[in-house]
C-alpha cells in the first residue's frame, strides 16, 4: 500500500518536498505509467514524470519494459506546454 509524508528541504527557499513508499506492485505500476508519458520535456509536466520515472528505476533495477503493467496496457498520457505567461501551482 503506497503512503505518503510531507517534508520541507531547504536548497534556497523553502520548498515541500514528499516521500513516498512504494510495494514493489506499486512502483512496477508507476514505472510502466510513467514511461508513457509524453509532451515535451521540459515546458510540461512530463519533466517530473521523466525524474520520478528515472529514479525508481534506478532504484527497482528494472526498466519499464520488464513490469507487468507496461505488458498490459496500450496507450499514451499526453501533456501540452505550459501556456505562455500562465501561473502555475509550482514552477
Amino acid at each position: 500500500m503506497a503512503t505518503a509524508k510531507r517534508t520541507t528541504t531547504t536548497i534556497t527557499k523553502q520548498v515541500p518536498a514528499y516521500q513516498l513508499t512504494l510495494t514493489e506492485g506499486e512502483a512496477d505500476f508507476l514505472i510502466s505509467v510513467l514511461a508513457e508519458v509524453d509532451g515535451h520535456d521540459t515546458q510540461s509536466p512530463r519533466k517530473y514524470a521523466n525524474s520520478i520515472h528515472r529514479v525508481l528505476m534506478e532504484t527497482t533495477g528494472y526498466d519499464w519494459e520488464e513490469t507487468d503493467a507496461y505488458r498490459l496496457q496500450s496507450g499514451a498520457i499526453h501533456f501540452e506546454k505550459y501556456p505562455a505567461g500562465e501561473k502555475r501551482r509550482y514552477a
